[in-house]
């Protein structure tokens, strides 16, 4: 029994957004369940739909993805989060992995 893995995508940019989410729908293994268009909406979403995977943009308006990161891992520590950004700074990506992500990916 193969179970898609439940994914949201909390980006700022909507063509971005469109586009991750027609990528993602395209593999058989994973399900688009919800996307955020900011830090706030990203947390309610994340606590409605409890996904496997959480895709998430750094710099969100409303709320910052460090800060998103910080509550989603304290909720829900098994929720694996992907940090999608234009920072290539150190800083940047040692923020995020102290913040809980499990991986860092340059846009």
């Amino acid at each position: 029994m193969n179970t898609k893995k439940k994914v949201v995508i909390a980006e700022g940019h909507q063509l971005f957004r469109d586009g991750l989410k027609a990528m993602l729908m395209a593999r058989g293994d994973l399900e688009v369940v919800g996307e955020a268009s900011d830090g706030l909406e990203a947390i309610r979403v994340v606590q409605r739909v409890q996904p496997d995977l959480l895709l998430l943009d750094l710099s969100m308006p409303r709320l910052s993805g460090i800060s998103v990161m910080k509550d989603v891992k304290r909720q829900f520590p098994e929720i694996v989060i992907l940090a999608l950004t234009i920072h290539e700074s150190d800083q940047y990506v040692l923020e995020a992995f102290d913040a809980g992500a499990n991986g860092y990916c340059i846009k």
